[in-house]
């Protein structure tokens, strides 16, 4: 483990993983904090709490998805600050699109001004993800550019199998792949995949999948959704008790 996180005295893998998570939603919490001048824990600032609220969720999901999926836990391995970071910019990303599907009024706006304002908080949330990255690992700060084109492909993924009104299985498959690889282990090939995704077997035609994982095993699948819904709960209940509609006219 790194010096972000030192470890107590017989600390058991799960206080551990746990720690890492607090160490890691703090210092990106307090990212945010400075980004957008707030002193206190709280600020009647619609943009500042719903970036919070993207973070709680996410670090809901990410610890969600080391808890409840074999192989996300056997890649985590223990965890560092690193594979944190990385996994809670996954659901970060994750929790950002489901916000804009279900929370987020966009009523009359334009199909072009909907995507630019998806791409403008993802942008947003990431840079702050990558500068508090940056902080132990250089070079982070360039990688923004990179991750919102992840976002913008998985976004459109999940928008997609929405309309569909499909189970959500594949994205789920690719959600999945997206953690294993925070978590150190590569899985797709994703210069081969044309998003979206129809079905397993395109990614699999496509030669895109570099080594076998679970992207048809319905008992994994559904609990990569499981964990995601846990923390758009999480995210739900920050925006209800802190009212972040109300907030939107202040």
């Amino acid at each position: 483990m790194s010096s972000q996180c030192p470890p107590l005295f017989e600390d058991s893998s799960k206080r551990v993983t746990k720690r890492l998570f607090l160490y890691v939603t703090d210092g990106i919490s307090e990212a945010l904090r400075s980004k957008y001048g707030v002193r206190r824990y709280l600020k009647p600032d619609y943009a500042f709490m719903a970036h919070l609220a993207w973070l709680m969720g996410a670090a809901s999901t990410a610890q969600a998805l080391v808890r409840e999926v074999t192989n996300v836990k056997q890649a985590w391995n223990g965890g560092d600050d690193c594979k944190t970071v990385a996994l809670i910019k996954v659901a970060t990303a994750h929790m950002i699109s489901i916000w804009f599907g279900e929370i987020e009024d966009q009523a009359g706006l334009a199909e072009d001004a909907v995507r630019t304002r998806r791409e403008n908080a993802a942008s947003s949330m990431l840079e702050v993800i990558n500068g508090y990255l940056a902080s132990f690992e250089p070079g982070a700060r360039t990688r923004t550019v990179r991750d919102l084109k992840t976002f913008t492909e998985m976004d459109l993924q999940w928008t997609w199998e929405n309309d569909q009104g499909t189970e959500r299985l594949t994205y789920a498959g690719l959600l999945l792949a997206r953690a294993l690889e925070a978590s150190g282990q590569d899985c797709i090939e994703w210069n081969k995949v044309c998003f979206p995704v129809e079905s397993p077997m395109q990614l699999k035609e496509a030669g895109a999948v570099l080594q076998d994982y679970p992207l048809r095993e319905r008992s994994v699948l559904s609990s990569v959704l499981k964990s995601s819904q846990e923390g758009t709960a999480c995210m739900k209940r920050f925006h209800n008790i802190n009212k972040l509609e109300e907030l939107r006219s202040i």
